[in-house]
């Protein structure tokens, strides 16, 4: 069962991710203790998804434009990157994040929960599809964050 499982996920990614699909990406997709967590477009629709044991937990899409419900923000210095990609949707906050520091990479996503303010990591284990640093050149950058925007 999990070889099958395994299966649709890499056919789903190469879908995704395939010049026949021209306007559809796969942008980010890693693998966590207890399933995957993606973002992609799908035409004009930036979506992101969390599945937790071939169940989606996680499932929001936003027009992939400037006026997007995604937004990004970004810090680089010496040996240090930081980037975000959040999308707020009622009771909850979502932010994807990948921080570069040296040798060490961790990626994942953050939830914080507005009504108990109670913050839930899904890290990654893998990341099989990072391109995050694409994302930063369409989306609006979140000029509320302490990170910052690209010049």
């Amino acid at each position: 069962m999990r070889f099958l499982n395994e299966l649709k996920e890499i056919i789903f990614i190469t879908l995704i991710s395939s010049n026949t699909f021209a306007s559809n990406q796969m942008f980010f997709h890693c693998t966590t203790k207890d399933g995957v967590i993606s973002v992609y477009s799908i035409d004009d629709e930036l979506m992101l998804t969390m599945k937790k044991n071939d169940s989606i937990v996680i499932n929001y899409s936003s027009s992939l434009s400037k006026n997007s419900n995604f937004k990004y923000s970004y810090y680089s210095r010496f040996n240090t990157e930081y980037y975000r990609v959040t999308y707020s949707s009622g009771d909850a906050n979502y932010s994807l994040y990948k921080n570069i520091e040296g040798e060490n990479n961790d990626g994942g996503l953050q939830v914080t929960h507005l009504t108990n303010n109670k913050e839930y990591q899904y890290e990654c284990i893998k990341t099989q599809t990072d391109k995050l640093d694409d994302l930063l050149n369409i989306l609006e950058c979140d000029k509320g964050s302490a990170l910052g925007c690209i010049d």
